[in-house]
């Protein structure tokens, strides 16, 4: 009764761009009282009382709101909100306090740890989580955006993007778990996935792609992706058969 209540509820409060259902329903339990959803994009927007920043991307402490670059719509940013909501404080963590919270305007601000861009209309879209961009030589790469180029392709169950090299010299490769398993992976297949970012914000970002016969997920809920796993999976793989991205598919 409870999951089903759940479930019925979700559709009304929060979405995610280009995002699967398992990890939307995650998102929808953990930012409830935060946001609420348009019924008919996958968009975002701050519920009454809650103000929301985008602001520059920063593994560095901010403790004042002074210290915060906020970014112009359309740019990707981590998420910061302010109101009623937020928790002073974690319990005798200091560290996590000094990585989260931010002070000003005479409140208790919180850096969600989420990545989001915000349309001229005003709308935050989702684009991942902070700890899982990839660092290229080319830049930050969002996740979750560029799966979601991925993911509607008939036969694939869901992608993953992860980095294959130290952080700021990464290569994207884009996991498969296909819905007949990973012999279903052809070269035709590969192909014809990696040709449908063409004419699209990434174009040309992802050149590699390898089946992986089924993704770990939390034992918790089959909604959110085991990435550090993958990452390892994958550098492993690219270690046992450099040819799997000795050169760009065709």
């Amino acid at each position: 009764m409870l999951h089903a209540a759940l479930d019925r509820r979700a559709d009304d409060i929060l979405g995610a761009e280009h995002i699967g259902a398992h990890a939307f329903k995650r998102i929808v339990l953990r930012d409830r009282h935060v946001f609420q959803r348009s019924r008919v994009n996958h968009d975002i927007h701050a519920a009454p009382g809650i103000d929301t920043r985008v602001i520059a991307i920063t593994e560095d402490p901010l403790p004042n709101l002074s210290d915060v670059v906020e970014l112009p719509d359309g740019e990707i940013g981590e998420l910061l909100i302010g109101g009623a909501v937020v928790s002073p404080e974690y319990k005798n963590r200091p560290a996590a306090n000094a990585a989260s919270k931010v002070q000003g305007e005479g409140r208790i601000w919180h850096r969600t740890g989420d990545l989001v861009r915000r349309d001229e209309q005003g709308r935050l879209w989702f684009c991942g989580r902070k700890a899982h961009r990839l660092q290229t030589p080319a830049g930050m790469v969002p996740a979750v955006p560029v799966e979601g180029v991925f993911n509607g392709m008939p036969g694939v169950r869901w992608t993953a993007l992860v980095g294959v090299g130290p952080s700021g010299d990464e290569r994207p490769v884009l996991l498969v778990e296909m819905e007949q398993g990973p012999e279903a992976f052809t070269d035709t297949v590969r192909n014809k996935l990696l040709a449908r970012a063409a004419n699209t914000r990434w174009d040309g970002v992802v050149q590699h792609a390898i089946a992986h016969p089924g993704f770990p997920v939390d034992a918790r809920h089959n909604s959110k992706i085991k990435r550090e796993e993958l990452k390892r999976w994958a550098e492993q793989a690219v270690a046992n058969k450099p040819a799997l991205i000795g050169a760009a598919a065709g």
